[in-house]
């Protein structure tokens, strides 16, 4: 008999990214003039995973080929009276497999950065560009896994009576059992946590 446990996992993934941002430009602008851009770019990118499971076992497994009785019978000569058994064998076994998280991550980890542009303007005309770039990843993956077993595992072949049997000259009186076996196994591999980009995806 196998009994095996059941598997419940729950992820999620959340992903933020900004929007990319357009080149700055400055062109065409008269004698003199004063022209400043100033670009603030920002990139998050947020991960979150998670995986909860849990698993409660109750096994009761039980074989039995014993408790025979051969009781009170009367054989002429030569005759036999008995009883004999098979082999027990009673299992239980568990297995659990915890969730896995995989996360990948875009590539690049941010914005492309568009190419800035200053052209045609007039004499004497003060121009610039300030670019301002800050990129941030923040990942948080998480297993949490909780396994509870109960288990009863009991095989018998034995207690078997022959009492107040009569046989004649020669006869026999016999009883035997076969063997009997008891196994209970249980295996837990807990979940897995892996971070990739995109370049080096599954």
């Amino acid at each position: 008999i196998r009994i095996s446990g059941g598997l419940a996992t729950a992820g999620m993934l959340t992903v933020f990214m900004a929007t990319n941002a357009y080149a700055a430009e400055i062109s065409n602008n008269g004698a003199g003039s004063t022209n400043t851009i100033v670009e603030t770019q920002t990139t998050q990118t947020q991960v979150q995973q998670s995986n909860q499971q849990e698993v409660q076992t109750i096994a009761i497994v039980v074989a039995n080929t014993g408790f025979n009785d051969t009781n009170g019978n009367t054989v002429g000569n030569g005759g036999a009276v008995g009883s004999s058994t098979g082999p027990a064998t009673a299992e239980a076994s568990v297995k659990v497999r915890g969730g896995s998280n995989i996360a990948v991550l875009p590539d690049p980890c941010g914005c492309p950065t568009g190419d800035n542009l200053i052209s045609n303007n007039g004499a004497g005309s003060t121009n610039a560009i300030v670019s301002t770039t800050t990129k941030g990843t923040n990942v948080q993956q998480q297993n949490q896994q909780s396994v509870w077993t109960l288990a009863v595992v009991a095989a018998n072949s034995g207690g078997n009576d022959t009492n107040y049997n009569t046989v004649g000259d020669g006869g026999s009186v016999h009883s035997s059992t076969g063997a009997a076996h008891a196994r209970f196994k249980t295996k837990v591999k807990g979940g897995s946590n892996l971070l990739l980009t995109s370049s080096i995806s599954p």
